[in-house]
Parts: C-alpha cells; structure tokens; sequence
C-alpha cells in the first residue's frame, strides 16, 4: 500500500506571486494548463510555441522551433531581456 503525503494548495506551497516562468510547449494541453495557472497565480508567465499567431493568451507568447539550436538561443536572449537575466522556474511540457 502507498500512502501519498496531503495535497497542499499551489500557493500554499511556492509563493507564485511575481516569479518569472518560462514555459516550453505551453500553447495546448498540459503546457496551457500549467500555463493559466501560473498566470492565475500572479507569476509572469513567457510560454513558447511553433505557431504563436494561432493563440490569444494574456501572457506573452514567443515562436520557437527546439529543434533549432539558433532558435533556442535566440529564444534565451529574448527570455533574459524580458526578465531582466532571471527566470526563477522553467517547465519543458
């Protein structure tokens, strides 16, 4: 048998508020969920997508292609700029 510890509320347990989040793939699925509640929370949210036209979110919505290394570190820049050098959670969905 497997005992799981509590479910504790997302904000009970990292303070979301203010924190810069670069999501990878957040445009559809899971990547958008984690994305809108992220975004929920206060957090400033960046996602990436292949086809950032296609989408209307409330957060900004960068092109990237990962399977281009020239895109990826072109993408770094752009992300280190917009948050002044920090991103304090990175998710790859």
């Amino acid at each position: 048998q497997i005992t799981l510890p509590p479910v504790v509320p997302v904000q009970d347990q990292i303070p979301l508020r203010g924190r810069n989040v670069l999501i990878i793939g957040g445009s559809t699925g899971c990547g958008r969920f984690v994305a809108e509640r992220f975004y929920a929370e206060g957090a400033n949210v960046i996602i990436t997508s292949r086809f950032p036209e296609c989408y209307e979110r409330p957060y900004k919505i960068l092109k990237l292609d990962i399977r281009y290394e020239c895109q990826v570190k072109k993408l770094i820049k752009k992300v280190a700029k917009i948050f002044n050098g920090k991103i304090d959670i990175l998710i790859n969905c």
